[in-house]
This record gives structure tokens, C-alpha cells and sequence, in this order.
């Protein structure tokens, strides 16, 4: 065979193993989606800038192994290693790796929420020491005002009384004279 043939074949094996590795790329991202809720929208910009990233690597595999010229048997051979890696490692790999991030999450997500319970009841108690302090200042400050009104009132109180005690005196005085 001559060298141009085994280098059409060399960039058909490249292709594939391409294809096969961005269907790993992609299968990262769903154990990610496995073990972490994601938003359908987020999901959806990840696709979106999944297939951003695997047309360059194509167009990356094209340019440096067949000078930019597009051979639709390397496209080919891209999807041919999708499909070969989806069939034969793509489902246990993603099952066994899903689920030892999943454990891994879970026993990051323990001590965080440990730590975070304690935080939410110190949040609590400081909350409500502030709130003690801010009533305690705002009653000092109510009680000059307070006081002041209260010397006030019992001023005005005293002098009530004591016009009310003399005039009261009076009409007495005049009843009693009167019933008499």
C-alpha cells in the first residue's frame, strides 16, 4: 500500500478515538448532572457550549492532520467513535463514576450541613442579642424623654390638684353652708 493510504487511514483511526473522546467529555458532564441537580436551562447552555467546544476540536482535527481540507469519512469516523464509545463504555462508565461522585457529594454535603445548622443557630442567638442591645439603647434614649414628660405631667398634676383641692374646699364650704 502506499503512504497515502496509510495516512488516510491513520487520520480515520485519529477521528475515531476523537469522536471517542468527545463522548467522554460529554459523558462528564452528565455524571456531573447525575450527582448535582441542574436547572433545564443550565443544562442547556452546557450543550450548548458542549457542541461549541466539539466543533473545534473537529475543525482542530481537521486542520492539523489534513491541512483544513474536510474529508467527510473523518466526520464519519467522529460520529463512528461516538457511537462505539456510547455502546460499549459510555453506560458503565457513567453508571460506576455517577455514583462514586454521588457518595463523594453526599459525604462533602454531611459536614456541610452539620456546619451549617450550627451557623443558622448561632445566626439565631446573635440575632437575638443584637436585637436585646438595639431595645436597650433605644430605651435609654426614651427614657430622658420619658422622664422629662413625666416631671411634666406631674407638675401640671400637682397644680390641678392643687386648684381643683382649693376650689373643691370651696364649693364644699358653700354646700355645707347651704345645707344649713
Amino acid at each position: 500500500m502506499s503512504g497515502m493510504i496509510y495516512q488516510e487511514a491513520d487520520f480515520l483511526l485519529v477521528s475515531l478515538l476523537w469522536g471517542m473522546g468527545l463522548t467522554a467529555v460529554y459523558d462528564i458532564l452528565r455524571i456531573a448532572r447525575a450527582a448535582i441537580r441542574h436547572a433545564s436551562f443550565v443544562v442547556a447552555v452546557e450543550d450548548f457550549l458542549y457542541w461549541i467546544f466539539a466543533a473545534f476540536a473537529l475543525f482542530f482535527l481537521l486542520f492539523s492532520m489534513n491541512d483544513g481540507n474536510l474529508r467527510w469519512y473523518a466526520l464519519a469516523g467522529a460520529a463512528a467513535g461516538m457511537w462505539l464509545y456510547h455502546i460499549t463504555l459510555s453506560r458503565l462508565l457513567v453508571k460506576w463514576l455517577g455514583t462514586a461522585l454521588g457518595f463523594v457529594v453526599k459525604g462533602l454535603a454531611f459536614p456541610l450541613k452539620i456546619l451549617g445548622r450550627l451557623l443558622k443557630k448561632q445566626r439565631r442567638w446573635l440575632t437575638i442579642k443584637c436585637k436585646k442591645i438595639l431595645l436597650q439603647k433605644k430605651k435609654h434614649r426614651k427614657r430622658p424623654q420619658i422622664a422629662e414628660e413625666n416631671r411634666k405631667s406631674k407638675k401640671k398634676s400637682e397644680k390641678t390638684e392643687k386648684t381643683e383641692g382649693s376650689r373643691g374646699g370651696r364649693q364644699r364650704k358653700e354646700r355645707i353652708q347651704k345645707t344649713e
